[in-house]
C-alpha cells in the first residue's frame, strides 16, 4: 500500500484536555477493556524475576539464551530451557579483580618481546587491563558475537532482502579464526565498551578514551562482510581485495552523535561515521549490500530523528582520524528516534514482498520505509497519548502473509504487548501482563523492551519492571501455504499460451502449463483476502570450467486466483490432484471448496458451516465436520488502539458465544463430499459418517479418515482416534491416542503418527501394525514420498527411510539453525557418506515435496526454500526407496569413496533383499565382511568362504581375494571391525538356521573385533588353507615328494597321550586348559614353526594374540556350520583349511569344534597332516586334550561323516577318552584301525558304523 495519510486524532470527550487521565492510567484502562472477551496470541512462557527494573533483552539466535540488563547495570544470562543463570555481573564501578590483575602485572615484564606478543597486541593488552580500573557506568545496549550470531546476521540478510531461497549466497567463513570457540557478550557501558567470553571467562574492556573520543558508547553493531580496504589489510601483489570477507568490525555508537568502527580483536579504530547526527545515536541497524556479493553497511538512528546510511568499505576516508561521510541521510521523525527493525509484508499488488523499514519516534508515531529508496511507505499513530519505546518483526505463524499483525509494539507505560499491521494499520493485542506476572512492589507490570528471536520468531522476550519475561506464539501455526502436487493449468497459463506461437511454446517453460519435463511445483498462499497462485522453476546450468551446476530459481507471475469469503487465517489443503483446494476459518466455522474449471478459472463448488476439511490421497473426496450455522461477529482491522466496544457488552457477547459453541458441538457431525474434479464445478454426493453419537473434534485425512472423539482413548490418555474407510465409511482398526499429525504415504501402505516425543511408524499390509518408531520430538508435520518421510520441527527438518519388510528404519536430520553455522564454519570433509546439516530457514515451515533431488520449502513468507539432497549418500538412499536400486548402486559408486560402500550396500540389501543385494554385491570398494554377509544372503557360499579367507589373514583388499582361490594367502594389517561394518545389515535368507548361524558369528566376533589371525603365523600350505584340496575318499593318497619313500602311518600310534610318558587319562582338561593360559615348557601352547604344515613350535604366543585368533576361529566355525547346514561342503572346508594352521592355539573347546567340523565336512587329508604335526611336536598345545585328540584319530581312522555325528551327539567327552585310551599303542596300525571300529561301534551301535574285522 502507499503511504496513508495522516489522520486527525479522535476529538476529546468528557472535559478539557486537563481533566483527561494521564496517560499511563489511560493505557492501564485500555488494558482492561480493549480487546476483553478475545483470546490473547502470546503467551508466557518463563519468568525470571527480578528486583530492579530490567532495561533491555537479547536472544541468541541458537542457543536457548536470554541476556537482560537492569537499572542497577547488572548483567544476567539465562538458559530459559534449563532455567539457569549461564552469567551474572554487576557493572557499573571498576573491576577489583581486573585492577589486583593489573598491579601484578605491573611488577612484572609487560614488554611486548617478553610477552610474545605484537606490538599492536600488547599495546590493547595494556589499554584493556588499564580500562578495568575504570567505572562502567550505566548500562546501554548488550549483544553476543560469536560464529553463531555472524552466520545468522548474514543470512537473515540475505533471506529478507534478496529472497535467498537457499545458503549458497552465504560465502564460507571458517577463514576468520578470531571467534572461533568464543562466545563474547558486548555490553556497550558509559565509560568502556566490555566483552566477556561465556566460553572461557575471558574478559576484554574497551575504554571511551582511547578508542571513542571520550564520548559514551550508546548502541552496538555489527559490520561482518567487509572489504579487507577497511580494515587496512590488502591481498597479495598490493592491490585490495574485491571480495568481502568475513572482517568482523564493531560499530559503536556514541552520545555525539559519532559512530566509531574498530576491531573487537585489537581494538584498532578502522575509522570514524560523523556528519549525519547532531544528537545521542539511539539505534543501529547491520544492511546488505544491494545485491548479493557487496559489503555490509550500516543504518543508524539519532535522539534528532535523523536516519543515515553507511556504507564504510567503498567510501573513502577524510584526514587523519579516518572520518567517513554518509551515503543517505533524512528527517524520520520530528523528534527523537527510539527504536527501529526491518519487515517483509505483502501489499494488495501482486508483487512479492521487498525489504522494508519501521522506525518509532517520540512524536508517537511508527513510520515505515522502502529500504533502498528510503521514501515513505506508510505511517501510523498506534496510540494517542503514548509513545512506543520497542518495535520489532515477528514473522511466526500467518503473520508474514498479513494474516495477524507482524509488527510488535511496547509502550512501556503499560502491560501491553500490542500488534501493528503494516499494510493495514490495523491493531490487536496479542498479551497483556496484568494478573499473569507477580508485580512485585509495583502496581502493574511495564513492558519496557522488546526482542524477537531471530530463528524462531514465535519466541518474544520482553524487559520489564518486574524481570525478564519469554513469550510464546503457537509454534505449531503454519502459514495458510499449500503446494499442489503436480503442476496445473491455471487461466493465466492458458491465455499466455494461446498467445505464443507453437515454435515459441516448445522452446518456453513448460512449468506454467504443467507439460512434460515441468521442474517445480505451483505455490497457492492466502493473503489480503484472496488465494494467490505462483508457478516456480528450478534451473540449473553449469559454467565452463565448473565442477558442479548451480541451481537457479525462477518463478511466474503471483497470480490472484481466487477470492476469499472470510477473513482472518485459513487453513489450506488441496486434493491428490491438485485440482482442488478448501480453504477453513476453523474461528469463524466456514469453509470454501475451490475446483479448476475447464476454463482454467477457479470456482467454488462448496461452502458451508464446519471448522475442519481434510482429503482422501487417492480420490476427490473431502471429510468436513459440519456444525450449524451460528452467526459469528465479522472481525475487523481496527486501524488505532481505541474504538472497542465496551467491557460489559463484551463480556455479554462473549457468554452468548460460549453457549452458542455449546450447542454447536451437540449438533457436529462429519460429512463426506465427492467433488467431480473432470467438471470442475460440479458437486457430486454428499454422505455422513456415523460416529455412534460422539462428537467429533479433528479430522486427519489420507489413505483412511482420521477421526479425533471427544472421548478418552483407550490408553487413558488424551483423546481417541478412529480411522474410517472412505468407501464404506466403517471403522477401520482400533481406537488409538490422538496424533499430533497424520501422514500417509502416497501408496497408502504406510502412516505415520506424530506424538510430543515419538513418531510411530505404521504398516497397513497385510495387517495393520506398528513397525518402527523414531525418536523425534516436538515434530510438526511430516510429509511421505516413497519410503521416505520428511519431518519439520521448529528447529531441523529431518527425513526418515523406513522399510516395513525389513524393519529398516534409518533417520538423518537434513537441516538445522546449527547446521547452517557448521556447514559454513566447519572445514569441509573431502569424503562422508551422508552430507554435513544445512540451513533451516528461519520461522515457521511448510513441507511441499520432493522434486529433482531438492525438497521444498514454504518459508513464513509462502516463499520457496530448498534444502540439497543432490550428495551421494543422500541421492542413493531417495532412489533405492523409490525402487531404483540399479541407479543407486551407480550412484554410490560413481559418488562415494570406496570406504562407504559397506553402508551403501547395506541400505540397498535392506530395501530390496534381492536385487538390492545383486547390486550391492557389484560395488567395489565392499570390505571382505560386508561381502561375506552379502554373499550368503545370495547363497554365493564359495565366494562368502574366499571373503572369510580374506578376513582371516588380515587381507581388506578385495583384489587380493583371488589369491586365497589359489591356495595362497597374504598377512597384512588387522581386519576390520564386522560388528561396526555389518551393524544394521540383515543376513536372513531363505534358509532360518543360516541367518542364525551367520547372527551368532558376528556376535562372536563383535567380542573383539581387532582380531588378527594373521601375525605370527607363517603361510599355510594349499591344502590347508584351502579345503578344496581336501580329498573326501578315506584312501588319499600320499603327496607327490613323499612318493618316493617307503609307507609310513602318519600317526605314531605308540607315541604317549602327555609328552613324558603319562598316562592318557591324565591328559583333560586342566592339563589343556594350563597349555591354553600360555605357560611355557613342554606342555605351553606356542606359536606356528615354520612347517609347511603349520605344525606347533615353540615360539612364544601372548594373550591379546589368542584372543584375536579365537575371534577369528569362531567367527569361522560358525559360518562353516552354516554352510554345512545349506549343503555347501566346499565353502565350509575352504574356510576350515585356514582354521587348521592354528589349531593348537585354539582352547580346547574351540579346537573340538574345529576337528569335528573337519569330520563333518569330509577333511580327512587336513586331518593327517594335523595328525601328524601333532605327534612330531613336543608342545601339541589343546591338541592333546582327550576329546580333541580322539577325534582326530577317528578322522584318521576313517571315522568321519555321520558317525562321528553321532558319537558325538550321543558319547561326549568320557566315552570317546575312554575308546581313544583303549586304542592307543598297540603297535599294530591294522589292528589298531581294527579295534579302534570295533570298540567305536560297540560303543553306540546307533551311529551304524560298520565294524572291520582285524588281519588274520
Amino acid at each position: 500500500m502507499g503511504a496513508q495519510k495522516e489522520e486527525k486524532p479522535p476529538p476529546q470527550q468528557g472535559g478539557s484536555p486537563a481533566q483527561q487521565p494521564a496517560p499511563a492510567q489511560q493505557l492501564r484502562r485500555a488494558a482492561v477493556g480493549w480487546g476483553e472477551g478475545t483470546q490473547e496470541l502470546l503467551h508466557i512462557s518463563a519468568v525470571r524475576p527480578s528486583t530492579e527494573k530490567v532495561d533491555r533483552v537479547e536472544l541468541h539466535p541458537v542457543q536457548p539464551w536470554l541476556a537482560y540488563v537492569d537499572r542497577n547495570s547488572n548483567v544476567s544470562v539465562w538458559n530459559y530451557e534449563s532455567d539457569e543463570l549461564l552469567y551474572d555481573t554487576q557493572l557499573g564501578g571498576a573491576d577489583e579483580a581486573a585492577l589486583q590483575e593489573a598491579a601484578l602485572r605491573q611488577r612484572a615484564d609487560r614488554g611486548a618481546a617478553a610477552a610474545g606478543l605484537s606490538g599492536a597486541a600488547a599495546a590493547a593488552q595494556e589499554a584493556s587491563l588499564a580500562a578495568k580500573g575504570t567505572a562502567s557506568g550505566l548500562v546501554r545496549d548488550i549483544k553476543f558475537l560469536d560464529m553463531d550470531t555472524c552466520f545468522w546476521q548474514i543470512a537473515r540478510q540475505h533471506w529478507m532482502q534478496y529472497g535467498a531461497f537457499d545458503d549458497h549466497t552465504i560465502p564460507y567463513l571458517g577463514r576468520y579464526k578470531g571467534l572461533q570457540g568464543k562466545r563474547w557478550l558486548v555490553i556497550a557501558c558509559e565509560n568502556k565498551v566490555v566483552l566477556h567470553d561465556l566460553a572461557s571467562a575471558d574478559a576484554r574492556d574497551i575504554p571511551r578514551s582511547s578508542c571513542f573520543e571520550s564520548r559514551a558508547p550508546t548502541a552496538l553493531a555489527f559490520l561482518l562482510l567487509n572489504l579487507p580496504s577497511l580494515t587496512g589489510y590488502t591481498a597479495s601483489g598490493g592491490a585490495a581485495q574485491a571480495k568481502p570477507e568475513l572482517l568482523p568490525v564493531m560499530a559503536v555508537g556514541t552520545a555525539a552523535g559519532s559512530i566509531f568502527l574498530i576491531s573487537p580483536d585489537t581494538m584498532t579504530v578502522y575509522a570514524k561515521l560523523s556528519g549525519a547526527h547532531g544528537k545521542a545515536v539511539t539505534a543501529m541497524l547491520p544492511l546488505a549490500s544491494e545485491a548479493p556479493g557487496g559489503p555490509d553497511m550500516l543504518l543508524t538512528a539519532s535522539a534528532d530523528g535523523t536516519l543515515a546510511v553507511w556504507d564504510p568499505s567503498r567510501t573513502p576516508v577524510r584526514g587523519a582520524d579516518r572520518e567517513l561521510a554518509p551515503r543517505h541521510s533524512f528527517k524520520a521523525h520530528d523528534n527523537g528516534i527510539t527504536a527501529m527493525t526491518y519487515f517483509l509484508a505483502y501489499t494488495e499488488k501482486p508483487e512479492p514482498p521487498v525489504l522494508r523499514l519501521a522506525t518509532t519516534g517520540d512524536d508517537k508515531r511508527v513510520h515505515m520505509w522502502e529500504v533502498g529508496s528510503w521514501k515513505p511507505f506508510a505511517k501510523a499513530q498506534p496510540l494517542q497519548k503514548a509513545t512506543c519505546h520497542s518495535i520489532g518483526w515477528a514473522p511466526w505463524g500467518g503473520t508474514g502473509l498479513g494474516l495477524h499483525p507482524s509488527l510488535l509494539l511496547a509502550t512501556g507505560e503499560a502491560p501491553l504487548i500490542l500488534g501493528l499491521d503494516p499494510a493495514t494499520g490495523g491493531m490487536e493485542r496479542y498479551c497483556g501482563l496484568e494478573g499473569k506476572v507477580d508485580p512485585g512492589q509495583k502496581k502493574v507490570p511495564k513492558i519496557y523492551h522488546l526482542a524477537v528471536h531471530p530463528t524462531r520468531p514465535h519466541l518474544v522476550a520482553a524487559a520489564t519492571n518486574t524481570g525478564a519475561v519469554l513469550l510464546s506464539f503457537d509454534s505449531n501455526e503454519r502459514p495458510p501455504v499449500v503446494a499442489l502436487p503436480a503442476q496445473v493449468v491455471t487461466l493465466e497459463a492458458l491465455l499466455q499460451q494461446s498467445n505464443t506461437p507453437e515454435k515459441d511454446k516448445r522452446a518456453s517453460d513448460p512449468g506454467a502449463a504443467g507439460g512434460k519435463g515441468a521442474q517445480g511445483l505451483t505455490y497457492v498462499m492466502a493473503s489480503g483476502g484472496r488465494l494467490w497462485s505462483t508457478a516456480l522453476r528450478l534451473e540449473s546450468q553449469r559454467a565452463e570450467g565448473a565442477a558442479e551446476r548451480t541451481i537457479s530459481l525462477s518463478s511466474g507471475a503471483r497470480e490472484a486466483i481466487a477470492a476469499l469469503d472470510h477473513p482472518g487465517r485459513p487453513v489450506l489443503a488441496c486434493s491428490a490432484s491438485g485440482r482442488s483446494i478448501s480453504a477453513v476459518w476453523p474461528q469463524l466455522r466456514a469453509y470454501t471448496v475451490y475446483s479448476l474449471a475447464p476454463t482454467g478459472s477457479w470456482e467454488v463448488v462448496d461452502r458451508g458451516s464446519g471448522n475442519n476439511v481434510v482429503w482422501s490421497s487417492t480420490q476427490p473426496m473431502y471429510a468436513v465436520i459440519s456444525v450449524p450455522n451460528i452467526p459469528t461477529a465479522t472481525i475487523k482491522k481496527k486501524r488505532g488502539f481505541f474504538g472497542g466496544k465496551k467491557a460489559a457488552a463484551a463480556a455479554q457477547e462473549a457468554e452468548e458465544a460460549a453457549q452458542a459453541a455449546a450447542q454447536a458441538a451437540a449438533a457436529t457431525t462429519v460429512e463426506v463430499h465427492v467433488v467431480n474434479e473432470e467438471a470442475g464445478s460440479q458437486f457430486i454426493a454428499t454422505h455422513e459418517v456415523g460416529l455412534g453419537g460422539e462428537q467429533p473434534v479433528v479430522l486427519h485425512g489420507g489413505g483412511l479418515l482420521g477421526v479425533v472423539l471427544n472421548k478418552p482413548a483407550p490408553s487413558g490418555t488424551g483423546r481417541a482416534l478412529q480411522f474410517v474407510s472412505w468407501k464404506g465409511f466403517a471403522p477401520v482398526g482400533p481406537q488409538l491416542p490422538e496424533p499430533v499429525w497424520v501422514s500417509w504415504e502416497p501408496e497408502c501402505t504406510l502412516l505415520a503418527l506424530a506424538y510430543e516425543h515419538t513418531i510411530e511408524l505404521c504398516r497397513t499390509r497385510p495387517a495393520f501394525e506398528r513397525f518402527a518408531s523414531i525418536s523425534i520430538a516436538e515434530s510438526v508435520a511430516g510429509i511421505w514420498q516413497s519410503r521416505q518421510l520428511y519431518i519439520s520441527t521448529p528447529t531441523s527438518v529431518h527425513v526418515a527411510f523406513a522399510d516395513p519388510v525389513t524393519a529398516l528404519v534409518q533417520e538423518v536430520q537434513l537441516a538445522s539453525f546449527q547446521g547452517g553455522v557448521d556447514s559454513k564454519t566447519s572445514p569441509a570433509a573431502e569424503a562422508t557418506p551422508l552430507p554435513p546439516e544445512q540451513m533451516r530457514p528461519p520461522g515457521p515451515l511448510t513441507l511441499a515435496g520432493v522434486r529433482h533431488s531438492y525438497l521444498w520449502l514454504a518459508d513464513c513468507l509462502g516463499r520457496p526454500f530448498l534444502v540439497s539432497l543432490r550428495h551421494p549418500g543422500l541421492r542413493l538412499r531417495c532412489l533405492a526407496a523409490r525402487g531404483e536400486i540399479s541407479t543407486a548402486r551407480t550412484i554410490a559408486e560413481r559418488g562415494l569413496a570406496a570406504g562407504f560402500h559397506d553402508e551403501a550396500a547395506r541400505f540397498l540389501a535392506a530395501m530390496s533383499p534381492q536385487e538390492g543385494v545383486r547390486e550391492a554385491l557389484a560395488l567395489p570398494g565392499l570390505t571382505p565382511p560386508a561381502e561375506m554377509a552379502l554373499s550368503i544372503r545370495s547363497d554365493n557360499w564359495d565366494r562368502a568362504a574366499r571373503c572369510f579367507q580374506a578376513l582371516a589373514l588380515g587381507v581388506s583388499d578385495k583384489g587380493l581375494l583371488q589369491l586365497f582361490a589359489d591356495g595362497g594367502g597374504a598377512a597384512g594389517s588387522s581386519p576390520v571391525d564386522v560388528a561396526a561394518r555389518l551393524a544394521g545389515l540383515s543376513l536372513e535368507s531363505p534358509a532360518a538356521q543360516n541367518a542364525a548361524a551367520v547372527e551368532a558369528m558376528l556376535e562372536a566376533h563383535a567380542r573383539n573385533p581387532e582380531a588378527s589371525f594373521a601375525e605370527g603365523l607363517d603361510s599355510p600350505p594349499a591344502a590347508a588353507a584351502n579345503g578344496g584340496a581336501d580329498d573326501s575318499s578315506d584312501d588319499d593318497e600320499a603327496p607327490a615328494a613323499e612318493a618316493v619313500k617307503p609307507a609310513v602311518d602318519p600317526v605314531d600310534w605308540e607315541a604317549p597321550l602327555v609328552a613324558g610318558g603319562a598316562p592318557p587319562g591324565a591328559a583333560g582338561l586342566p592339563a589343556a586348559a594350563a597349555a591354553w593360559d600360555g605357560e611355557e615348557g613342554e606342555g605351553g601352547a606356542a606359536g606356528m614353526a615354520g612347517s609347511s604344515c603349520g605344525a606347533p613350535g615353540t615360539g612364544f604366543v601372548g594373550p591379546a594374540e589368542r584372543q584375536r585368533l579365537v575371534a577369528v576361529a569362531e567367527l569361522g566355525l560358525r559360518f562353516a556350520e552354516a554352510a554345512t547346514n545349506a549343503g555347501h561342503e566346499d565353502a565350509a572346508r575352504s574356510a576350515l583349511g585356514v582354521l587348521v594352521r592354528s589349531a593348537h592355539l585354539l582352547p580346547p573347546a574351540l579346537a573340538e569344534r574345529l576337528v569335528f567340523s573337519m569330520g563333518q565336512c569330509s577333511m580327512t587329508e587336513s586331518a593327517r597332516n594335523l595328525a601328524s604335526a601333532v605327534a612330531a611336536s613336543k608342545a601339541p598345545g589343546s591338541l592333546s586334550d582327550p576329546a580333541v585328540s580322539s577325534l582326530l584319530a577317528a578322522l584318521v581312522g576313517g571315522m568321519h561323516g555321520p558317525a562321528v555325528q553321532g558319537t558325538l551327539q550321543a558319547a561326549g567327552l568320557a566315552p570317546l577318552a575312554a575308546v581313544y585310551s583303549a586304542v592307543w599303542g598297540t603297535g599294530d596300525r591294522q589292528a589298531a584301525l581294527a579295534d579302534w571300529r570295533r570298540q567305536l561301534a560297540a560303543a553306540h551301535p546307533e551311529a551304524a558304523v560298520a565294524v572291520v574285522p582285524p588281519p588274520a
